[in-house]
């Protein structure tokens, strides 16, 4: 898994649009684009009651979309920092020609607070981040370790955390 979630570089993409959707029917999709790519698309979770999908731009292999299909639980806020903030989308060491899916079989943690929702796979702890509107794509250690929405509505917020079965809280936990 860490080879294909290893960020090889950051790139501007001219044109892309920011599309950032949460529903009553998939709980988080953002997208780059409007056309369709024929991406490929490397998924988390345990594909049952989690699910995640990260479409990767063929041959670019640029990150354009992330999409949060399914969840069980909210988990507590994490705690990281960004030392490093980068303007662009994430490139991944991925070799994407055309569509394709690989799965990875790797569990993932969500957490909100007000107008904010983090999705992360890896611990966060400091953090170097590539910025796209009100997306942060977390880094650590060069490894793709979660994504960060950022500047979200209540309303949104909300309609996203209506798909946990579950709040796990920590004792003084911040948000939920």
């Amino acid at each position: 898994m860490k080879n294909l979630l290893r960020v090889t570089g950051v790139r501007s993409v001219a044109h892309a649009t920011f599309v950032l959707e949460l529903d009553e029917f998939v709980p988080l999709q953002f997208r780059s684009f409007r056309e369709p790519l024929g991406a490929g698309y490397l998924r988390l979770g345990n594909y049952s009651s989690t699910l995640i999908e990260l479409a990767v731009e063929p041959y670019s292999q640029v990150l354009r979309g992330v999409t949060v299909t399914s969840i069980e639980s909210l988990s507590p806020w994490p705690s990281f920092s960004v030392r490093a903030l980068h303007q662009g989308l994430p490139v991944l060491a991925t070799n994407f020609e055309g569509w394709k899916v690989l799965d990875l079989e790797e569990a993932f943690k969500v957490s909100a607070c007000q107008g904010e929702i983090v999705v992360f796979w890896r611990d966060l702890g400091e953090c170097e981040a590539c910025a796209f509107d009100r997306v942060r794509f977390l880094m650590r250690d060069g490894i793709l370790a979660g994504v960060w929405f950022v500047g979200l509505t209540d309303g949104e917020v909300e309609r996203f955390c209506s798909h946990a079965r579950a709040v796990i809280r920590s004792p003084g936990a911040a948000g939920a």
